[in-house]
Order: C-alpha cells, then sequence, then structure tokens
C-alpha cells in the first residue's frame, strides 16, 4: 500500500504513514484492493502553455469645455486723471487704502470704495480673514487654559500678518498669507 500525500511505501494495516505522518483510511476489505500510484512517479512533466494577455483600451472621459469667468473690468488711469487726481496722489490713495485693510472694521471703506482694484481686492480679503480669525480667537479665549493658549497663539499670529499687511500694502506689493490662511477667498 502507498501514502496518498508522499506516495511512500506504507506497511499493511498502519495508520499513519511513517514519513510524513499522514492519517491513512482503512478501506472496508469487501473491495478488491486497487494499488495506488504515487503521486509523482510516471507522471510526465507538461510544458505550461501561455497565452497572450488581452488588453482594454481605457476609455477616454469626454472633456466638457469649462465655462470662464466673465472679464473683471480693468483700472485704467484715464478714470484717476478724470477725477483729477495725478499717478502719483493715486498711488498713494490706493496704498493708504490698502493699509486700512488691516485696520479692523475699516476695511469695509477701501472695499466698496475701490472695488474695481485687483490689488486692493486682495488686501482686502487678507484684512477680511485676519479680522474674523482675530474675532475667533478673542471667542475662544474665554475658555480657560486651553482657549487661553489658542486664542493667544491665533491672536499673536494675526497681529504679527496684520504688520505684514500693512508693510506689504505700504510698499506696494501683493503677498499670501502662510498656510490655509492665504488660500481662503472671500472677497473675489
Amino acid at each position: 500500500m502507498f501514502c496518498v500525500k508522499c506516495g511512500s511505501q506504507i506497511a499493511d494495516g498502519a495508520k499513519f504513514c511513517p514519513v510524513c505522518g499522514n492519517v491513512i483510511e482503512m478501506e472496508p476489505k469487501s473491495q478488491a484492493p486497487v494499488p495506488e500510484q504515487p503521486v509523482n512517479q510516471g507522471a510526465a512533466y507538461q510544458e505550461p502553455v501561455y497565452q497572450q494577455p488581452v488588453y482594454q483600451q481605457p476609455v477616454q472621459p469626454q472633456v466638457q469645455p469649462v465655462p470662464q469667468p466673465a472679464p473683471e473690468p480693468e483700472y485704467r488711469a484715464e478714470d484717476d486723471e478724470a477725477m483729477g487726481f495725478t499717478p502719483t496722489q493715486t498711488k498713494l490713495l490706493i496704498r493708504a487704502m490698502a493699509l486700512l485693510c488691516y485696520l479692523g472694521p475699516y476695511l469695509f471703506f477701501p472695499m466698496f470704495a475701490f472695488k474695481e482694484r485687483k490689488w486692493l481686492r486682495h488686501h482686502v480679503n487678507n484684512g477680511l480673514v485676519l479680522l474674523i480669525f482675530g474675532a475667533g480667537s478673542a471667542i475662544i479665549a474665554v475658555i480657560p487654559i486651553v482657549g487661553w493658549i489658542i486664542g493667544g497663539v491665533v491672536g499673536v499670529f494675526c497681529i504679527v500678518m496684520m504688520i505684514t499687511g500693512i508693510v506689504k500694502s505700504i510698499k506696494g506689493q501683493m503677498y499670501r498669507m502662510p498656510w490655509f490662511f492665504g488660500k481662503i477667498k472671500i472677497v473675489k
């Protein structure tokens, strides 16, 4: 008799294979014994058949045209000249308005008075974001200990960003506030 698992020869009546330890099931004596062939003996090696994989072509999504926003009204120096301002006076006025953007509620004056100027709207947006976060830090600072820490850190950050914004606006520069503050767009 042979082991079904490893193919080694086993003595008649054995319950386990002495080589691999496989349990041998005893067949009833009424059936004629069928000599079992070892698993790996006499089996011819067959070369595996390889097939080329069939690839599916990727589906190209249909791209819809993105609607373009309406063009913004452009600043024209002729408008300032029509109001009697020289270019130097206009530059100083706009920079003074940008400075007001960082002084709390005063930001609403430049927001409505010079809303066609993209540069000024940028500073209005920065000032509004800092005003909201500054007010939020004051509200959070009411909570004992944790609120004091978080409110203090955010409040100091807002003050530093206000000073930076004032300096940049006086120099006539646009700047993007760090972290996620610069990504917030309230005034477009």
